[in-house]
């Protein structure tokens, strides 16, 4: 479920159209720039997400278990001493079909990345919340995520748009 501008929950049938809406802002750079600029917002979209404020925030964080490693796109750490993990991918405006594989697949990075960075935190610390941005989230994914009840809040931004057709509820 969702919130629109007037805070109503939006219905299940609600989101879908809403998503299924052709896109209006189509981000001009890969998926690097488009992770430069959620960087550069992360304060405000922290904010408008209801996290608490930020205490530090990483671009690709090398966090090492062992032999493993993983590299998240951005890691925040907030100042109540939770954490919150970003992985940002960009709609291919040439092949923009690959962009629902791209999101389905980020779950699994998401698990992986959840499960390493607990162990490196030590037993007994918090789970990082988890969420997938993009600058358009498809009916599909929103059908998978809400299907299995995944622990990851799927994040829509087209510039000054941002919209957040499923929220896990542990976030």
């Amino acid at each position: 479920m969702s919130r629109d501008r007037t805070s109503r929950w939006l219905t299940q049938e609600e989101v879908i159209e809403t998503i299924k809406e052709r896109q209006r802002y189509f981000f001009n750079g890969g998926e690097k720039e488009f992770e430069e600029y959620i960087f550069e917002s992360l304060a405000d979209l922290c904010e408008g997400l209801g996290l608490p404020p930020i205490q530090k925030a990483e671009r690709q964080k090398r966090i090492n278990v062992g032999e493993f490693a993983i590299q998240p796109d951005i890691v925040v750490w907030h100042k109540d001493g939770t954490g919150s993990i970003f992985e940002i991918k960009c709609v291919n405006r040439i092949n923009p079909a690959t962009g629902r594989s791209a999101q389905v697949n980020a779950v699994g990075q998401l698990l992986l990345y959840r499960s390493v960075f607990k162990e490196a935190r030590g037993k007994g610390k918090f789970a990082p919340r988890l969420f997938l941005v993009d600058q358009k989230i498809y009916d599909k994914t929103v059908c998978v995520f809400s299907e299995f009840k995944l622990p990851v809040t799927l994040v829509e931004i087209q510039n000054d748009r941002v919209f957040i057709p499923y929220r896990c509820h542990t976030n």
